[in-house]
């Protein structure tokens, strides 16, 4: 092939400009901190990176499903531990009503206490976390103006029970969901009953019936009461076992969201200092590149004759 000053002249420029695009990306490389901006530099990598950041995005849902979950549980298990507390006075309260040497006003203060005892029990009831209540089960929004979850209407013994059994649950990872709430009618509404036929039992010393629920006499109270006590212990034991899943499922997702983001950086992070040296070595060779085309460049007899 007939080497021509054209040739030599095209290949320098060619080559020039190969040697300022490598030098240009180094340079988008450092500005951006990114090996790649466009889906054109690097495909896979491009394609790595979108399914990183979706696994860091659903691992972030999933956290933040267990932060809903997790408080929703501390919650409830600090509404049944004053249950628990309730429950207890009402035992004691109850063991010293059996005492047969008591006067009746000695029944009717106590049957007073167990009323009062009641009544902060409905309190428990209907607890809310911000405008949702904790034992209404998926029924957590009442309007403004209507009935709670738990009350006794005028005339009424019986509790009105407003919400419904429905679990609600959370999704703490794929294809993992977790009930997060208790049965409120099954651990409130007989709770409420009991107490206000425990009260009227004291106060008549009579077979009384509220509901589906009778109570024959004080000592028939007690049994009901420990029943009670019974299953607050085995609801509490059941949120602490929920909870401790909680926690553990919370530093697993840690854990996994640190890995997901290290293998990110490593996919598309730049490694500074390496980048620095390849730029210093690009600078070198575009520079070596100018120096050449001069010397190739060299005056033609076309200059001589002007």
């Amino acid at each position: 092939m007939r080497v021509t000053t054209g040739v030599i002249n095209d290949n320098f420029m060619r080559n020039l400009h190969n040697n300022m695009k490598r030098l240009d990306e180094y340079n988008q490389q450092l500005s951006s901190g990114k090996k790649f901006t466009r889906p054109s530099q690097n495909p896979i990598g491009v394609t790595t990176s979108m399914g990183m950041r979706n696994v860091i995005n659903a691992n972030e849902q999933y956290s933040r499903n267990v932060g809903m979950a997790r408080e929703w549980l501390y919650n409830t298990e600090t509404v049944l531990i004053n249950q628990g507390d309730i429950l207890h006075r009402v035992k004691e309260q109850t063991v010293y009503a059996a005492n047969e040497s008591l006067s009746q006003t000695d029944r009717d203060a106590i049957a007073g206490e167990i009323a009062e005892l009641r009544d902060e029990m409905i309190n428990l009831a209907n607890t809310k976390i911000g405008d949702r209540y904790l034992m209404a089960g998926k029924t957590t929004k009442i309007a403004d103006g209507e009935e709670v979850p738990f009350l006794i209407r005028d005339g009424d013994d019986h509790v009105t029970f407003n919400g419904d059994n429905e679990e609600i649950v959370r999704e703490i990872g794929a294809g993992i969901r977790i009930p997060i709430n208790i049965n409120g009618e099954d651990n409130f509404a007989n709770t409420i009953d009991t107490l206000t036929a425990l009260e009227k039992v004291i106060r008549t010393n009579e077979e009384v019936t509220v509901g589906d629920l009778t109570i024959e006499n004080i000592s028939d109270g007690m049994k009901v009461v420990d029943e009670m006590m019974d299953n607050n212990l085995r609801e509490r034991a059941g949120l602490g076992a929920r909870t401790n899943r909680l926690e553990l499922t919370a530093n697993r997702l840690d854990e996994e969201k640190l890995q997901a983001i290290e293998l990110l950086s490593n996919n598309e992070d730049v490694d500074i200092a390496d980048a620095i040296t390849q730029l210093k070595m690009q600078e070198a060779v575009y520079r070596a590149s100018l120096s050449i085309g001069a010397r190739i460049m060299q005056p033609t007899l076309v200059d001589f004759l002007r």
